[in-house]
């Protein structure tokens, strides 16, 4: 077991399916370093820019689509920042999400047009929908590797469907604001991309499961990606797929466009 500051927490493994977020830091547990390590070598270098489609069904069976463009980039004293910019559909276009990754947290600041300007996400707006997903703040944080602040701990080695996985359970701390008592995801022992991400509430309860096709994992530029997921909130039997559309790795991308100003001041293409 072992504790660490947020952008060292297991969650960070599905950043590969969403922003290819960065992962510099070290695990002290040489257990959890070896799954780490795995991860880390299947990230880009520097940035990444992605198309995301998010398709929402609840349990009536109505569902919406949101369209979007994911921006991460690892700068140079190795923590991340990521921007998230919704196309579609037209009441949401032009909303935003601008994550910062900082050395014991990670701000996150939202950006709603009919509003008309930026709010902080707080600790009890971890637990929030976003853009009326499946995901909330804090699940799509810790997608981006800028989970909350607590301790992992690398758990008997198992298989998917007869796939070889190594499995790394994370625990928050009670005062992190998180809404799970525990995470537990498994990853692909031979590509490094986490195929599971269970979400426990308290009483250890399950009430989300990510997964992922292995048969939809692609490779860009030396980059494995699953090209969609699927998030399921087992308490409100809903669902969310989530579709990689198109990807850039390793591309410019100024210091200004990860700025609070620039989410407030949306420019669309």
């Amino acid at each position: 077991m072992w504790s660490t500051r947020p952008r060292l927490l297991f969650p960070i493994a599905w950043a590969v399916a969403i922003a290819s977020a960065p992962f510099a830091a070290r695990a002290e547990d040489p257990n959890v370093e070896e799954v780490l390590s795995c991860i880390q070598r299947n990230l880009p270098k520097h940035t990444s820019v992605q198309s995301l489609r998010f398709q929402s069904k609840d349990r009536s069976g109505g569902g919406r689509t949101i369209e979007s463009k994911v921006s991460w980039r690892r700068f140079d004293d190795g923590l991340s920042r990521v921007l998230v910019r919704v196309h579609a559909p037209h009441d949401l276009r032009g909303s935003g999400l601008l994550l910062l990754e900082k050395e014991t947290r990670a701000d996150m600041f939202v950006y709603l047009p009919d509003l008309e300007k930026v709010r902080r996400v707080t600790s009890r707006m971890l637990g929030g929908s976003m853009f009326g997903s499946d995901f909330t703040y804090e699940d799509f944080s810790q997608l981006q590797g800028m989970a909350v602040e607590g301790r992992s701990e690398r758990m008997p080695d198992t298989d998917i469907d007869g796939v070889p996985v190594r499995v790394v359970s994370h625990f928050p701390t009670p005062d992190s604001g998180s809404s799970y008592e525990r995470v537990t995801s498994y990853v692909d022992a031979s590509t490094c991309v986490p195929l599971r991400s269970e979400m426990f509430e308290a009483g250890d309860r399950m009430r989300k499961v990510l997964t992922t096709d292995r048969s939809e994992i692609f490779e860009k530029d030396g980059v494995r990606i699953p090209r969609k997921l699927r998030m399921e909130d087992l308490r409100d039997q809903s669902f969310t797929l989530l579709e990689v559309t198109e990807i850039e790795v390793d591309v410019e991308l100024r210091d200004r466009v990860f700025t609070v100003p620039s989410l407030e001041r949306p420019r669309m293409n």
